[in-house]
């Protein structure tokens, strides 16, 4: 009928949890600045509070992950820098806390060239009345993919062509005559 009694502590921590306020796009040339922002689990270890690593895939070329503001509550992981490379670059990040927990996330930036947008296109094929026709307009600059459209307050097209929003111009006129028109 021997007893015994033991005072015992356990914590229990919040889940692990991960949130980036990052975009998701970057241009050349650029400063870029995201965080990865860690919350919950176990912070409590030697130094930094949380461990976080590159599982897979790779960070844009110029940017450069750095640790950032630690508070009682969360951690920052940073990544900053300027962009050298256009691409789209995904990566997967593993956070763990002092007590091995994880928390696994994929990320994707996408980095645009940077370029000015321009119409590449300043010319169009002869048509024929009454003959199918297609042009493919061609812009380059800004960030793909490309929407077309015929501007506003421009003349209309020839009767029987439409643009496509991806940028192609076809169908059968029905006229002849040369005909002006901004596309956008």
């Amino acid at each position: 009928a021997n007893t015994a009694d033991q005072l015992l502590s356990l914590a229990v921590y919040p889940a692990l949890q991960v949130s980036y306020n990052g975009s998701g796009s970057g241009t050349v040339g650029v400063f870029y600045s995201g965080q990865m922002v860690v919350s919950g689990g176990d912070p409590f270890s030697v130094g930094f509070p949380y461990n976080a690593y590159l599982s897979s895939g790779s960070y844009p070329p110029g940017l450069n992950p750095s640790f950032g503001t630690i508070t009682s509550s969360n951690a920052a992981f940073v990544l900053s820098g300027t962009p050298t490379q256009s691409g789209t670059y995904p990566f997967v990040s593993v956070v763990a806390d002092a007590d091995g927990n994880q928390v696994t996330n994929s990320y994707s930036i996408t980095i645009s060239s940077g370029a000015a947008l321009q119409i590449a296109t300043t010319t169009l094929s002869n048509a024929q009345a009454g003959a199918f026709y297609t042009n493919q307009m061609q812009a380059t600059g800004g960030t793909p993919p490309y929407t077309w459209t015929v501007a506003l307050g421009s003349q209309p097209l020839p009767t029987g062509l439409s643009l496509a929003a991806s940028g192609a111009l076809s169908g059968t006129p029905a006229n002849g005559g040369t005909s002006n028109f901004i596309v956008r």
